[in-house]
């Protein structure tokens, strides 16, 4: 929140741009988040269905309320902790239940009750565990089978009700494949489970015959790379592949064509980046990219809107949008929080056009909003960026002085300053404001009541 009002103010100049030739207007800012964390680097960002964050690092897992981070890592006095602290992914099955891979103890199974895990680790009946404790990925198949692939290139399926595993060969399945090569993504579509590995390109697996088949950047549908990061099936069933080293690729919905896009130096319009750590889909259908030098919006045909300022740190990591609509990015050193601001649904209706300052507040029931900060009162706008409601001298409750030069928002809070009121507090939840103005006969009041900056 801290630059959030020098983030804001550099968009000003986009409100009187054509709309239609100009990229999505996003604000991004380091979240308070990071500092609560046990380890920095976030490789993924899971929302379950309570509403909690849950951050996936190389020193455990956390849990955000929208206050608080609870952390859970490895102790070795407890056999009922997470297994390892390294962990890889998390995922919830078709009964809420959380499930977390790790590299080095396994895959455990978090007790929402007691805060405990359990854990099932390689065992002398392969039924009864993973064939490798080193996972990579974990995914959850439309039959609410659990998906395991590890660093030697093989792959499981957990069955989460009877807690019994089915093991796969990679190599054995198909004597082609000559390396072992870890199993980075899996995903599904309607007829075959698809595996990206770090090194092996993308394996094939038939649901119902369960023969394994593979593309590589020698096969007749060619691959950009075979060290591929992430996969994703959209909503018209394509499916991306990014990679360490060549940037992206799309295969169509009938899987017969790929469109490859890469980094070009010389056309800002290009991918940002050939190391592209993971694709994502927002509730817009729009695809997001997470590269080592920021994040590329794919514009639906062969042009990014790039995006490389803001972050805690470039490298994206992971990428989320939560249930109201904020995005959240993991990245190498901490998590950075964008809001989107369509500016071509706040050019009417605002208290006034001349705009001072932006900010954004959180409710203790998770509404997020946006506040434009002006010289005619306050506005504010809902996730979509239309106008919700107007603060003025004639509003409930009321402002003191409608020439707002400053606004700062924390958590459920809004503080704003005034051109002669003082400072003010908005509490979201009990719609009151409170007024913070210069008393001479209290040397304790705010010293002036011009406050211009929070």
């Amino acid at each position: 929140m801290k630059n959030c009002l020098s983030s804001w103010l550099s968009l000003l100049v986009l409100l009187t741009l054509d709309v239609a030739a100009s990229p999505p207007n996003f604000s991004f800012m380091p979240s308070e988040i990071s500092n609560k964390l046990s380890q920095k680097s976030v490789r993924q960002i899971y929302q379950d269905h309570i509403g909690y964050l849950w951050l996936v690092t190389q020193e455990g897992i956390s849990r955000y309320d929208g206050y608080q981070v609870i952390s859970f890592v490895h102790d070795p006095r407890k056999t009922n902790s997470l297994s390892s602290d390294n962990a890889q992914q998390l995922i919830q099955d078709k009964k809420q239940r959380l499930w977390v891979a790790t590299d080095g103890g396994g895959i455990n199974l978090f007790n929402a009750e007691d805060h405990s895990f359990s854990s099932w680790k390689v065992a002398e009946n392969p039924v009864a565990g993973p064939s490798s404790n080193r996972l990579q990925t974990l995914y959850l198949d439309d039959a609410g089978y659990l998906w395991l692939g590890y660093r030697d290139g093989n792959f499981s399926r957990l069955d989460p009700e009877q807690k019994t595993f089915v093991h796969f060969n990679s190599r054995d399945l198909l004597p082609a494949i000559k390396k072992d090569a870890p199993i980075t993504s899996i995903v599904e579509d309607t007829n075959f489970i698809w595996l990206a590995t770090d090194g092996n390109g993308l394996l094939r697996l038939d649901k119902k015959t369960q023969s394994l088949s593979h593309y590589t950047t020698h096969t007749d549908l060619a691959l950009p790379s075979n060290r591929l990061t992430q996969l994703l099936v959209d909503h018209q069933q394509r499916l991306w592949l990014t990679s360490f080293d060549s940037g992206i690729g799309m295969l169509d919905a009938q899987r017969t064509s790929l469109k490859l896009w890469l980094h070009n130096a010389s056309d800002p319009d290009s991918l940002l980046a050939n190391f592209v750590h993971t694709v994502y889909q927002d509730q817009k259908y729009r695809i997001w990219l997470g590269t080592d030098k920021g994040v590329s919006l794919w514009d639906g045909r062969n042009k990014f809107y790039n995006y490389s300022q803001g972050f805690t740190d470039p490298k994206i990591l992971s990428i989320l949008q939560d249930k109201s609509g904020l995005v959240w990015l993991g990245t190498f050193q901490g998590v950075t929080k964008s809001i989107e601001v369509p500016f071509e649904h706040i050019d009417k209706g605002l208290a006034s056009n001349v705009i001072l300052g932006f900010a954004e507040t959180t409710s203790s029931l998770g509404e997020v909003s946006t506040w434009v900060a002006s010289y005619g009162g306050l506005t504010q706008l809902d996730q979509f960026g239309k106008v919700k409601k107007l603060l003025t001298q004639d509003s409930h409750p009321s402002l003191f002085d409608v020439r707002v030069m400053t606004i700062k928002g924390d958590r459920n809070l809004l503080w704003f300053g005034t051109r002669g009121g003082g400072l003010g507090r908005l509490d979201l939840d009990t719609n009151t404001i409170r007024q913070f103005s210069h008393d001479p006969n209290n040397p304790g009041s705010l010293s002036f009541n011009g406050a211009t900056s929070i």
